[in-house]
């Protein structure tokens, strides 16, 4: 029998691993930053000894001064509970997701059985397919992806990880130069590999007609967010009605911007994310909700590291009706602060962890290694802000909700 256990302290590290390069999106560049993730690892440590891990957003002070003092005293096994306390006190989801997440894993330690386990009576697949998450790099900044080496790019990661899909990230590029790019990708990988898109809503309604229909000779798996999710419905409805290749709504994390989308027939495929929906159990929410209107389901990838994507690899194992591989930025990282280093793709995929709670364990060398000091932070602070100057127009275009092309 499981007797109940509490939280009693929260300890939080704030690192930041680099990337491969300058990732570029239709915003410009991330914030924190340009060829870094800057990222918030926990633990939380019970009475019993069970220690669980999570990740969010940076910010250790918020875990440290905010989170700590509304979640002490209380049993992780309420975990809705402790989700909720947290939201209502203004906890952004970005680090109250995580909290869920690092119960989770101490629920599994407490029970002896990998999270997987616990969430849906069954599991579906140990080896979880996921994309090759391509973006374009900056030219001034490390291993450069510009629209003239894009299919090489592909193919290289094809060869070097398995991948069966790749995800084009566009909205970089006029559109005209993209769509020349995209037709080479799928020219050069052949017809076997399944090709997604997004713009990340970069186009406006005119654009995007164009460019859908220009694409559609290559049968793309589906493209995603062609444009904004706050359009009028009516421009989503247009868009899907006029083109066969499906189309992907992401950024409806929320239930009833699912049902809004899923009852105007505006989309095909639609996309969580496990910080958006709130956590673990919400995300197993969210799909089975997408799952009743018979709608595609996809994943949602952000700038994380790997206490988050493991998680993503355990709500992915537990849900049966994921028929779309898995988004992740995973391999464009240079390093983990995971013990063994980075996980491994085999066959473009990635095997769950079989061990009790989430199954990986920080590794404290590197955590050390990846510390965001204050030295650190003003360095990647002054090489960010070159790039942030470079994409400006896009960045206010993004923020003012203003299609780019």
């Amino acid at each position: 029998m499981v007797t109940a256990i509490q939280i009693k302290d929260v300890k939080a590290y704030e690192v930041a691993v680099p990337w491969k390069g300058v990732l570029l999106w239709a915003g410009g560049i991330h914030r924190y930053y340009a060829d870094t993730v800057a990222r918030t690892i926990f633990e939380l440590y019970t009475d019993e000894g069970v220690v669980g891990i999570g990740e969010g957003a940076l910010g250790k002070e918020v875990y440290e001064r905010k989170v700590k003092p509304l979640i002490l005293g209380e049993d992780p096994l309420n975990y809705e509970k402790i989700r909720r306390r947290l939201v209502c006190e203004g906890i952004p989801k970005e680090y109250s997701s995580g909290v869920e997440i690092a119960c989770w894993d101490i629920i599994g330690k407490v029970f002896n059985r990998p999270v997987y386990r616990l969430l849906s009576g069954g599991i579906y697949r140990r080896e979880v397919p996921l994309s090759a998450y391509v973006f374009f790099r900056d030219e001034e900044g490390r291993n450069p992806v510009t629209p003239d080496n894009l299919a090489d790019h592909c193919i290289s990661l094809i060869r070097r990880f398995g991948f069966k899909t790749v995800k084009l990230k566009l909205g970089v590029y006029p559109p005209e130069v993209e769509v020349k790019a995209v037709r080479e990708v799928r020219e050069r990988v052949g017809e076997d590999i399944k090709i997604r898109i997004d713009p990340n809503g970069a186009w406006s309604l005119p654009t995007a007609l164009n460019v859908v229909k220009a694409l559609e000779d290559c049968n793309l798996e589906y493209v995603e967010s062609p444009i904004a999710l706050r359009s009028p419905i009516s421009n989503h409805q247009r868009l899907r009605g006029s083109t066969k290749t499906p189309i992907c709504a992401d950024g409806v994390y929320e239930i009833d911007s699912l049902v809004r989308i899923a009852k105007s027939d505006a989309a095909d495929v639609v996309m969580a994310d496990t910080y958006g929906c709130g956590g673990i159990k919400k995300t197993m929410e969210w799909f089975r909700v997408a799952s009743s209107f018979r709608l595609g389901v996809s994943y949602h990838s952000m700038r994380r590291l790997g206490v988050a994507h493991v998680a993503k690899l355990h709500v992915t194992a537990s849900f049966p009706d994921m028929h779309h591989a898995v988004d992740a930025h995973y391999h464009q990282l240079e390093d983990d602060i995971l013990e063994g280093g980075k996980m491994e793709y085999k066959g473009g995929s990635m095997t769950v962890p079989s061990k009790p709670g989430l199954g990986v364990n920080l590794d404290e060398g590197k955590i050390k290694e990846y510390e965001l000091t204050e030295k650190r932070r003003r360095e990647l602070e002054k090489y960010t802000a070159y790039f942030w100057n470079k994409y400006r127009w896009k960045i206010e275009h993004r923020a003012l909700g203003i299609p780019q092309y």
